[in-house]
């Protein structure tokens, strides 16, 4: 008895945090009159006790003297709420259900006026409930809080008064939590998603959970969520009187970063689109290039100079846009457009601020973003069909929101670089202008801008041109020993008791010559015979299913089977349906993949497989074969060192699928890179600092990649840069190392810079 006793206890844990998802719901889908349990008294208890509605009580710190009142209102009330600022415990609360919320998950406002129009109140913070607090009756209108709840996407889960506002407060919680309604939740593998919108729901900006009333004269709701950079799993829901109580969940996934990327301007050595590849319709007047000793090849403009981008420019910006560029304007008049279309876009400086024109309608004018004179500056532009709002940056941070006083609507114009249908010309420099035909969100335009490094003072051109050659001399030296000897012989040491396998290189033939490419390291990419990239014509799934097949079909792999792949892919979905969506993304995928001569999916042996053609360059396929080759006993230093540098090319274009996150693709993400990671490091081991600085050097830099704060790779960079007499470059590297040690941990680095630069590596 005593265990039950213990057992029923824990069982009716008080915490929230502590409580089922069920019970968690329960709360987040009703509202309660919230009362200050210090304002209670004798005489005003009774009338509480009358109230059809469950009560929620307020306590700054507990006193014992609240038991009687605590007592009474158990009694009464099913579900009894403690709203508090400290969570305490008290035997008294474990005989019932009595949630305890703390005050820091409730997002207060104040309802001192019937608000209206644009000063309408609504929750906007993170917090998971929100409170209202009433001052006078006249306030206490079911309509309002109706308002409240429709423009926030969260229920007033609290309706704080004073105990005599109490019979009209007790009316209108029972009327509303009466009325029907709709719920869900948005979230992405790592947790709640905060910031989503509804793109049928006007001004609705979600946190996570979320709850909509229904209003019986409309039609059910649609849900399509939208988040700048996010594709969602499902991507719609329909409310139907069926459905109408279940959950509603969307899982958000990052979108890769090239996704939507329609049109990237190039300056040098000529000028060209190299997303469109429609060079030969670039119109170019005037503009020279210049070398620039920050960006390289540069676009000058100047006396009336502009790139008008062609026919097929008109389908761009249409709907949600993003642009970016790198400008450095040498003089400033009163407009000098960056890019225009016809005559409902223009993006230009307006007396050196960055500004947005629709004409005959507004200049949205960023009073926040100058762009100063004589200086590189990353600007960029968002356009948010959804939230019909522009969002202005410079240098990868964001310096305005501005709402449209009317809706974008684009023109049938070709677009037009350092002019606009005024003739008002760009005056300075600009390179790597690209467009997006949807909206980047901060982090991904904070990427853009760090893409670019500016030089290190420290090191000179010399060093770049000498490094160039000496790389150009290896390739030739490497191509001539090929052809002599029709294979690079592996280095051994004394022959090992029995034959091991040999991996020739392929990097003449396979990066130089190969007609195709599938590239997995970085943003994935597959590269056909014409040199374009149809990855970039893949949704995010058919990505998801070009990526799994060519997973199970690599190495030893034999294909992934039809119950497997749809697991991955397609969870929880009926038999029927999965057959159905999978069988149409397979045939669409297949479409695809048809624009490359190199590259089939086929179904054999009852299992999908990507057939790859001698002729196609994979680089997952080479890395795996160098790291079983390299790291097995017995190499040889020399062999080392004519292998790695072609290793080390492929796996500094970044992480192996840095842009894409699903749980069956993960823990094989995490197994590559655990297993690069520990072959850098043991290669470190064979390697002579002094001699095999260079690549030494560059698998350090392979290890920061796939690691930030590997502490061998800094101890390896450091050494080398000191031996190299490069101290401050040496300082620097640290001192980054340590600001994200910090910023990840929230503590200090303690190993200090001498101690890091001692020649015994880790």
């Amino acid at each position: 008895m005593l265990f039950l006793l213990l057992l029923l206890k824990v069982g009716t844990a008080q915490e929230f945090r502590l409580l089922s998802e069920e019970d968690k719901w329960d709360i987040r889908l009703q509202s309660h009159v919230l009362i200050d349990i210090d304002q209670i008294t004798s005489s005003n208890l009774p009338v509480l006790l009358n109230g059809r509605t469950s009560i929620a009580l307020y306590i700054l710190d507990y006193q014992e003297n609240y038991d009687t009142i605590l007592e009474q209102l158990m009694v009464k009330n099913d579900s009894l709420i403690l709203v508090t600022e400290n969570i305490f415990s008290k035997d008294l609360l474990s005989q019932s259900w009595v949630p305890q919320i703390s005050m820091q998950k409730i997002e207060a406002i104040t309802l001192d006026a019937l608000p209206n129009g644009e000063d309408a109140l609504e929750f906007d913070t993170v917090r998971e409930f929100g409170v209202v607090r009433v001052l006078d009756k006249e306030f206490l209108n079911d309509s309002v809080f109706v308002d409240i709840w429709r423009r926030s996407g969260k229920m007033p889960n609290f309706i704080q008064i004073d105990p005599e506002l109490f019979p009209k407060a007790d009316s209108l919680v029972f009327d509303l939590n009466m009325e029907s309604r709709v719920f869900g939740t948005v979230r992405s593998k790592s947790g709640l998603l905060n910031g989503v919108s509804f793109k049928n729901h006007r001004n609705l900006i979600v946190n996570g959970h979320f709850s909509l009333p229904i209003d019986p004269m409309e039609s059910l709701p649609v849900f399509i969520p939208h988040k700048a950079g996010y594709y969602f799993s499902p991507d719609i829901i329909y409310t139907t009187p069926e459905n109408r109580g279940n959950l509603k969940e969307f899982i958000g996934f990052p979108l890769d970063f090239e996704y939507g990327l329609t049109d990237h301007f190039t300056f040098g050595p000529t000028i060209k689109n190299a997303i469109r590849k429609n060079d030969k319709e670039l119109i170019v007047n005037s503009v020279k290039i210049q070398q620039d000793e920050v960006h390289g090849k540069v676009g000058h403009f100047d006396k009336g100079a502009y790139v008008d981008a062609g026919l097929d420019s008109r389908t761009a910006l249409e709907g949600s846009f993003t642009i970016s560029s790198w400008v450095r304007p040498t003089v400033l008049t009163s407009n000098n457009s960056i890019l225009g279309k016809g005559d409902n876009f223009v993006l230009k400086l307006h007396e050196g601020l960055l500004t947005f024109t629709m004409a005959d309608i507004k200049d949205y004018i960023s009073q926040t973003s100058p762009v100063p004179l004589n200086e590189w500056t990353h600007v960029a532009l968002v356009h948010s069909k959804v939230n019909n709002e522009l969002l202005f940056f410079v240098n990868g941070v964001q310096t305005d929101k501005i709402k449209l006083i009317e809706n974008y609507d684009t023109s049938d114009y070709n677009i037009v670089i350092g002019s606009n249908l005024w003739q008002e010309f760009f005056i300075g420099y600009l390179t790597n202008i690209k467009i997006w035909k949807r909206e980047l969100n901060a982090n991904e335009i904070a990427k853009e801008y760090q893409k670019i490094e500016v030089n290190d003072a420290d090191v000179s051109s010399l060093y770049i041109k000498i490094g160039i050659a000496i790389a150009a001399f290896l390739l030739i030296f490497l191509a001539f020993k090929f052809w002599k000897k029709g294979t690079i012989r592996a280095k051994l040491s004394p022959a090992p008791e029995r034959p091991v396998k040999k991996y020739p290189s392929r990097d003449q033939k396979s990066l130089i010559n190969a007609a195709e490419k599938i590239l997995c390291f970085g943003s994935l990419r597959i590269i056909n015979s014409e040199g374009f990239d149809i990855a970039k014509k893949l949704s995010p799934k058919l990505k998801q299913l070009f990526v799994i097949v060519l997973l199970h079909s690599i190495g030893d792999k034999d294909g992934i089977s039809t119950k497997k792949l749809t697991e991955a892919l397609w969870p929880g979905m009926s038999p029927k349906n999965a057959k159905n969506t999978r069988g149409t993304n397979i045939q669409n995928l297949r479409a695809i993949l048809s624009e490359a001569k190199e590259m089939n999916l086929i179904f054999l042996d009852k299992s999908w497989f990507l057939e790859i053609g001698n002729n196609c360059f994979c680089d997952y396929q080479e890395v795996l074969n160098y790291l079983n080759d390299l790291g097995r006993s017995g190499v040889t230093v020399a062999y080392l060192e004519e292998q790695l540098p072609q290793l080390f090319s492929i796996l500094k274009a970044d992480r192996f699928f840095v842009n894409m996150s699903d749980s069956w693709l993960d823990p094989i993400v995490e197994n590559m890179s655990n297993r690069i990671i520990e072959f850098c490091y043991d290669i470190s081991k064979i390697l002579d600092m002094d001699k095999h600085s260079v690549l030494m050097y560059d698998l350090a830099s392979v290890m920061n990649i796939y690691d930030d704060l590997n502490e061998h790779a800094l101890q390896i960079k450091l050494q080398i840069l000191i031996r190299q007499g490069k101290l401050s470059l040496a300082h620097t590297a640290y001192d980054n190392f340590a600001k994200l040690y910090e910023k990840i941990y929230g503590e200090m680095y303690t190993v200090k810079f001498e101690d890091m630069a001692v020649s015994n590596p880790l």
